[in-house]
Formats: C-alpha cells, sequence, structure tokens
C-alpha cells in the first residue's frame, strides 16, 4: 500500500513539475557590497518582492547518480513555504542555462520522507540571505551566504540577451562572472579552508 503511494505521489507531483518547467538563464557575480545595486535595481523599477532566509537541501542518490545526469532534486524554505525544485542542466559556461519546475509542497521534512524510500536522500545543504527583485519576467537576488562570508547577485530570465541587458543596466559588466552552484562554492570554501 505505501509503495503505491509513493509512486503515485511522485508520478503526479512530477508531473506538475515537468509540466510548469520554464526555461533559465542564470549569471552569478560576485560583489562586495549591494548598497549601489540596490539603488540602481530602485532607479530602474525594479520591485523588491521578498526577503528572507532560504534554507537549502539538495538531494540525490549514494552514487549522485542525478547529478552526474544533470538533474538536481532540492526543497527550499522561504518565509513559510515549502518548494520542492527540479532543475535540469542544459549547459553550461558563464551562464548557467537549465529547465526548473518548482511546487509548493506541504512540508520538506515530508519530501524527505519520501524521497528517501526512493533511495534519494539528503546530500547537502546551505543557507543565504536573499532579497529577491523582480520586474517583468526577470529576476535579480541578492544573496549572502554565510558560510563563505560572501555576497553574490543572480541574474536571471528567459534570454542570453535580457539577462546581459539587467547586467548592463546595473553596471556589472566589469564583474566577474561565476557559473558555480551555491553549494560547489561552498564545498570549494570549505575544502580550501580545513583547518
Amino acid at each position: 500500500m505505501l509503495g503505491e503511494y509513493v509512486s503515485f505521489f511522485i508520478f503526479e507531483n512530477l508531473f506538475i513539475i515537468m509540466k510548469n518547467m520554464h526555461n533559465e538563464i542564470e549569471v552569478k557575480i560576485e560583489i562586495d557590497s549591494f548598497e549601489n545595486i540596490k539603488k540602481s535595481l530602485l532607479e530602474n523599477g525594479w520591485i523588491l518582492k521578498y526577503s528572507t532566509i532560504e534554507d537549502v537541501v539538495y538531494f540525490d542518490d549514494n552514487n549522485n547518480s542525478w547529478k552526474e545526469r544533470g538533474v538536481t532534486i532540492r526543497s527550499k524554505k522561504i518565509n513559510d513555504k515549502d518548494i520542492l525544485t527540479v532543475k535540469l542542466k542544459k549547459a553550461e559556461s558563464e551562464y548557467r542555462i537549465a529547465k526548473e519546475g518548482e511546487l509548493k509542497i506541504e512540508s520538506s521534512e515530508k519530501i524527505q520522507e519520501v524521497l528517501s524510500l526512493m533511495g534519494i536522500e539528503p546530500v547537502f545543504s546551505y543557507s543565504k540571505e536573499r532579497e529577491h527583485w523582480v520586474k517583468v519576467n526577470n529576476a535579480v537576488e541578492l544573496d549572502y551566504i554565510p558560510q563563505v562570508a560572501k555576497r553574490f547577485i543572480e541574474i536571471e530570465s528567459d534570454t542570453i540577451e535580457k539577462v546581459e541587458d539587467i547586467i548592463k543596466t546595473l553596471n556589472l559588466n566589469n564583474y566577474p562572472r561565476n557559473s558555480k552552484s551555491y553549494p560547489d562554492i561552498v564545498k570549494e570554501y570549505e575544502k580550501n579552508n580545513r583547518f
């Protein structure tokens, strides 16, 4: 009975996620301060949608086979909402290009139980302080990652041209880009800063 429930739950929710997937093109830029960026966002008509601490948990099996296939499964808690995300990586360069789908879930703990029944367990977690700014169908996220004590700007849209326009508008052309995921940034930092 439990197996049937799990199979139905997974099928139903994966169908919803897949149906709602959209293309996402993202650039991450490391920056020392958000002060000037916030001014520029306000001057250019961006709206602060929310400010929060996100607790993020990544899942995979013992062999990291989901990640090897370019599939990211994660849950995140934003304020009082739990969200399950599935990303299908399409390409990586200075841009992170993926298809992404999200689903609001009852609780991260319950989704962990269901994924565990399939052999998919939590493999990494971290927290970030995030301000989520929006304008039309574009997002700019100001992230502080306490584990590495660094600030990043994530710029997300559905085309490279739109991402580049946002970078130009915010005067970020001369800043280096980072195509690594936050888990990879945190793991690299921890590896290089072991005592």
